[in-house]
């Protein structure tokens, strides 16, 4: 549908901040204006009008910052959803991220070799509960185990 649906997002985000502060900068001043015709006309009470635009530049400040993280910060992960669906698409390959920069290298098959017990490895006493062997790794399992404690690979 988009072309670059992340990078949209992170500059929206970007577009949201700038408009958020002046916004914000805006309501302020004009709380400092109203606080100086309220001075001339009430013997100086707009004083809580200065510190409520002081306030009001702040906080303005402050939720527009975290709302453009938010917005910029789903933007990225949009972005690299993208590039790993991409490479899914176009073939078997696994991410290597460094440094911001996403690099690929093929995904390597891992060959079976079953593992053989030597005389040390080999669980002797009966009255154990571990009597299954991983064919992978050879850690002792638990009779019923379903999966290798150690390597986490499927027992038979």
């Amino acid at each position: 549908m988009f072309k670059n649906p992340g990078g949209s997002l992170k500059l929206y985000g970007k577009i949201v901040f700038i408009i958020f502060v002046i916004v914000a900068i805006a309501g302020g001043i004009s709380m400092f204006a109203a606080a100086g015709n309220m001075g001339r006309y009430s013997g100086g009470a707009g004083f809580g009008m200065v510190i409520g635009g002081i306030v009001v530049i702040a906080v303005g400040i402050f939720l527009a910052y975290l709302l453009s993280i938010f917005v910029i910060a789903f933007g990225e992960l949009v972005e690299n959803s993208t590039v790993i669906r991409n490479m899914m698409e176009n073939g078997a390959t696994m991410p290597k991220i460094q440094q911001g920069e996403v690099k690929t290298q093929p995904v390597q098959q891992e060959e079976f070799k079953p593992y053989t017990p030597s005389a040390k490895s080999v669980n002797l006493n009966k009255n154990s509960d571990t009597a299954l062997i991983c064919p992978y790794c050879g850690t002792d399992n638990k009779l019923n185990a379903s999966f290798c404690r150690n390597c986490g690979k499927k027992l038979n």
